[in-house]
Formats: C-alpha cells, sequence, structure tokens
C-alpha cells in the first residue's frame, strides 16, 4: 500500500536537473508513479500553455502526494505553494447537495417536494408539473442555464420567474447554474443558517480543510492565484497570444463559491472515497450519501454508464466506480476525481489554459499500477500537432461565393494551407471538418466545412462568407426574412464569463456567434423563430431563448439571452 508523502514545487529553472536526480538508483513502483505523475504534469503545462497547477493525490486513509508547479502570478514570477488558493466552480455544487442531505437525515427536507414548498415566492413560468429540490439537484428542471449578467446573489433565483420551462421536469438533462443558486437560498432558508458558516460547520471543520473559504471574498484575494484568460473574447482561442490577467470578483453562491488548496481537496476527496465518513465523525448518513452519489440521470443516453448524482457525476470505467466534478470560475479550473474502487482520488486545481481530464487519468492509472507493485504506465500522448491533416486533399481545390469571390485550400504533405494571394496560410485542425488560423485576416472565425451524402466536402464557411466548389449541387438561393436585418451586429455585456456575441445570417439561417470556438467547436449556434423577434437558441427543445428589443431606426439596440441583457456595440 502506498503511504508516503511527497511535497514538491517545480519550477521552469529547475525542472531538468530534478528529472536528472530522480533518473538516478533504483527506486519502487511509488517514487516511479510520482515522477512519472510530474513529467506528464510538466509536459501538459508546457503543450498547453498553463501558467500553474496543483495536483494532489490521496487513499481513503491520508494524502500520498502533493505537488504544485508553475506561477501563481506570471508578472511577480511568485510561484505556487501548498498554500494557494484556487476557486473551484462547480465543485462547489456537490458541497451545497451535501448540506441539503444532511437535512434529509434531519429529518427538515425532502428532495422529492416541490420547492415551491419550501420558497413560496419561487415562480417559473410552466405548463408541467411543479419543479421539486430534485430537479435542480440533478439539472434536470427545464430550466436555463445561467444568468451571468446576475453576480452571485439570491436576486438569480428569484428572477427565474421571468423565464419558462422547455419540458416536464425530470424528463432530460441541462446543467443549470440558476437550478443551484436556487439550491443555496433553499438551504439557507431551512437551516436557519448562512450557507458559509452552515458548509463550515458540516464540511470543511470536520474534515480539516483549514485553508479552503467557503466563500471567496476581497479578503482572501491575496493568498489565491491570479487567474489567466484568453486576450480575446470574440474569436476562437489560440495557445499563441499572450494570457492576460482575468477580474477577480467576489462570490458567495452555492453553485461555485469556494476555494481552496489541492491538500484540502484531497481532504474532500477521502471523504468521498469513505462514502460520506469522515476522519472524526459521518458528514452525512450511508443512506444520504447513496442518494447523492447514485446516478439519477444519464445525460448521454448512448453512454448509459455515465450519470449524474446530486451534484456530482457519477459513471463506471472498466470496471471501476468513479465519482466527478468539474469546476470553472473567471480564469480558474478545477477537476475532482475518486475511484471508489481502487480506493484512490485525485485533484488538480490550474490558474489559465489547462487539459485536467488527461492529468486526473493518468495519476489515478499510475497510483494503481504502484498498489499493484508494477511500473507507471507509458506517459499518453497529446493530441496530435494540429497542423498534421491526415485527408487534407478532402478539402483542397478552389471555392466560389455566390458574388464570385475565391478562396482556395491547398494539400501540402500533411498539412492543409490556405492560399492568400502570394500567401500561404496553415491551418489547424480543431475538430471534425473545423480548422481554424490565427492570421489576423482570418482569426475571427473558424473555417467550417460541409459534405453532402456521399460524404465529399463541397462548401466551406467562415463567418457571413459561404463558398462552394463544382461538386455542390444544393442549393444556393436563400430566403431571409427582412426584420433579420435589424437583428445583426455584434452586442456585448459586462458578465466576466459571457460577454459577447455576434448575430449574422447564412444560407438563409438566423446564427449567433460566440467567441467560445477553438475546441471542437465553431462557437457557432443556429437560431430558430419562434416569434417576432424572438429565437430558440440551438434546438427546437430549449429553455433558452434570444429575444432582439428596442429596434431603432432598423436595428434592435438590446438582445436579451435567456434573462441576461446584451446591447449592441459598433
Amino acid at each position: 500500500m502506498l503511504m508516503k508523502m511527497k511535497i514538491r514545487s517545480i519550477l521552469a529553472m529547475f525542472i531538468v536537473a530534478l528529472l536528472a536526480g530522480c533518473a538516478q538508483g533504483p527506486s519502487d513502483p511509488t517514487e516511479e508513479a510520482f515522477r512519472a505523475i510530474d513529467q506528464f504534469v510538466l509536459h501538459s503545462m508546457e503543450t498547453h500553455g498553463t501558467p500553474g497547477l496543483a495536483l494532489a493525490v490521496t487513499k481513503g486513509d491520508g494524502l500520498l502526494y502533493e505537488g504544485v508547479y508553475g506561477y501563481a502570478d506570471l508578472k511577480r514570477r511568485t510561484p505556487v505553494t501548498p498554500e494557494t488558493l484556487f476557486q473551484i466552480g462547480s465543485i462547489t455544487k456537490s458541497f451545497t447537495a451535501l448540506g441539503l442531505m444532511n437535512l434529509w437525515d434531519k429529518g427538515v427536507f425532502d428532495p422529492k417536494k416541490p420547492v415551491v414548498d419550501y420558497l413560496p415566492w419561487f415562480s417559473v413560468q410552466s405548463d408541467f408539473e411543479p419543479i421539486a429540490a430534485h430537479h435542480l439537484l440533478t439539472h434536470t428542471a427545464g430550466i436555463p442555464a445561467n444568468r451571468d449578467d446576475i453576480f452571485g446573489s439570491p436576486y438569480q433565483a428569484w428572477a427565474l420567474r421571468e423565464q419558462a420551462t422547455a419540458w416536464p421536469p425530470g424528463e432530460r438533462f441541462l446543467y443549470s447554474n440558476v437550478g443551484y443558486q436556487t439550491l443555496h437560498v433553499l438551504l439557507e432558508e431551512l437551516s436557519g443558517e448562512d450557507y458559509t458558516g452552515y458548509i463550515e460547520d458540516l464540511i470543511l471543520e470536520p474534515l480539516d480543510m483549514q485553508h479552503t473559504n467557503a466563500a471567496i471574498t476581497l479578503e482572501s484575494r491575496a493568498s489565491q492565484a491570479v487567474g489567466y484568460n484568453q486576450p480575446y473574447d470574440d474569436r476562437p482561442s489560440h495557445r499563441s497570444r499572450p494570457l492576460v490577467e482575468a477580474p477577480f470578483h467576489e462570490y458567495a453562491i452555492g453553485d461555485g463559491c469556494i476555494q481552496s488548496t489541492a491538500a484540502d481537496m484531497a481532504a474532500y476527496v477521502r471523504m468521498l472515497l469513505n462514502r460520506g465518513q469522515g476522519p472524526h465523525s459521518r458528514i452525512v448518513s450511508e443512506e444520504a450519501f447513496n442518494i447523492f452519489a447514485t446516478a439519477h440521470i444519464h445525460p448521454s443516453p448512448e453512454n448509459g454508464e455515465e450519470g449524474y448524482g446530486y451534484g456530482i457525476d457519477t459513471g463506471v470505467e472498466d470496471g471501476h466506480e468513479y465519482l466527478r466534478h468539474s469546476g470553472g470560475m473567471v480564469g480558474l479550473y478545477a477537476y475532482i476525481a475518486a475511484d471508489l474502487t481502487e480506493d484512490v482520488g485525485v485533484v488538480v486545481l490550474v490558474n489559465g489554459p489547462a487539459y485536467m481530464v488527461p492529468i486526473v487519468d493518468y495519476a489515478l492509472q499510475a497510483i494503481a499500477a504502484a498498489n499493484r507493485g508494477e511500473d507507471p504506465p507509458p506517459l499518453p500522448d497529446f493530441e496530435d500537432d494540429p497542423t498534421l491533416v491526415e485527408n487534407g486533399p478532402d478539402y483542397a481545390g478552389t471555392f466560389r461565393s455566390e458574388s464570385g469571390r475565391t478562396i482556395v485550400f491547398e494539400a501540402s504533405g500533411s498539412g492543409l494551407l490556405l492560399r492568400d494571394g502570394t500567401e500561404e496560410i496553415v491551418l489547424e485542425n480543431i475538430g471534425e471538418d473545423l480548422f481554424y488560423t490565427p492570421h489576423p485576416a482570418f482569426d475571427r472565425y473558424a473555417f467550417t466545412f460541409g459534405r453532402d451524402d456521399d460524404e465529399s466536402v463541397v462548401e466551406v464557411s467562415h463567418g457571413v462568407s459561404w463558398f462552394t466548389n463544382g461538386r455542390y449541387t444544393g442549393p444556393r438561393d436563400f430566403e431571409i426574412p427582412e426584420a433579420w436585418s435589424a437583428f445583426t451586429g455584434r452586442y456585448r455585456s459586462f458578465s466576466p464569463w459571457f460577454s459577447y456575441f455576434e448575430i449574422i445570417t447564412r444560407e438563409g439561417q438566423l446564427m449567433a456567434v460566440t467567441g467560445e470556438g477553438g475546441e471542437s467547436s465553431s462557437g457557432e449556434t443556429v437560431l430558430l423563430p419562434i416569434d417576432d423577434g424572438v429565437f430558440r437558441i440551438g434546438e427546437e427543445v430549449t429553455p433558452e431563448v434570444l429575444r432582439f428589443e428596442d429596434v431603432v431606426a432598423g436595428r434592435a439596440l438590446r438582445a436579451v439571452w435567456s434573462g441576461q441583457p446584451f446591447f449592441r456595440v459598433p
């Protein structure tokens, strides 16, 4: 059994020396696992431009390993330390759910009761049966995902009265932060206590999480890692761009208000591994924990082993039972995983772009191998070089727009080039039939190729531009309602999460383009009309609705995305 704990602070200036030193002399599987995890973390950070990272590995009976890497503050060159705080984002939801299940243990909370029985003022426009707390806990209430212009306020729960549900409660999964903001209010109402104090008394103190805050406050800012974002919010992200500091905000609502360290979060994961048992007492009863950790809904029906409990992802993979959850705030991200079968868990906290899941998965595999007395598995390969395009000839050729403009793509060796006059621009594959370049002439949008029934590439779009080649046989003339011209343009909000979108028309469709492309997504969403100036966002059945308002001189000056107002900008 692995019982040794190691703490390392690894900075770029002595990575080589560390790895060389570790390579000298024989070592047991435990040391090999820790060293392999270090190597993989450092490789991942270099590949993905991660500023700083904290990692912890634990078994049910104690912390095994803690590693801190890189910088908490790039400008000041402040290293990440074991005491550096990170915001854990939506992992907070599991704390909120456990808080409610503790009230279930006490007989004062029934998740199957309508929310309105506990909060008489709670209201959502609906033609269906009442929403129960169970539906909010499992993201099946049929309500919108966010209301990001209201920053961490109970008003977000009250404002649901302005929104409409899209399906009967429990019918399908749609991740909703607003749902857990409502549960925060419910927990305070039923407990008679402030959320922060309740979580401290129920979870943080019993688990000895002494460096964790149940609310993000200005007083804790100096102890927290600086978050980092991409510099643009209106175009796909790209690794080549320098990161910028993300804004810091106070936050005290139970969908994402906790700050913690890797070691403290490992204590939380130990409680998950022990099914609700802490080092001194149970957090919730075994029955309550089983309800918390049961897959009540399967978000992806095609994969029945992946489910969602109460604020926690559940799943079975290769015979191993897992509890997992990710979290994301503004420039700060977190991931936890507990392998209940192997009795091992991993925590990863970062302050910028990162691919956390491969790190967590590899650490779990390395420790499992060490438990068996084996060497760690080989370091996994990262995704292929995006400039390598095996099927480049599929996309090669000349494409023309209806106005006669042409665009030329060429397969060159193992890559795909865009020819712009005499300039050859290398394209990067970011998804199926999806390419991007940070070249300033084309960096606002991804190139999205379309295929015909024979799987031949016949068209390509780039923002409002649409081109076809000689194999295209589909329609070329599209009717666009005259009223839609009032909606096209750029819209902004001061939300730190969702601050921008652009409305375009293409191929007879009205579309919203966000700056979220770049990771297997073009960032484009088709808008489906349901009334004058009102559109469903992306699907026929969805609570997400975009409404255009205040049309002046033929232009809408305001657009409301599921309750969040945006305003037209030049």
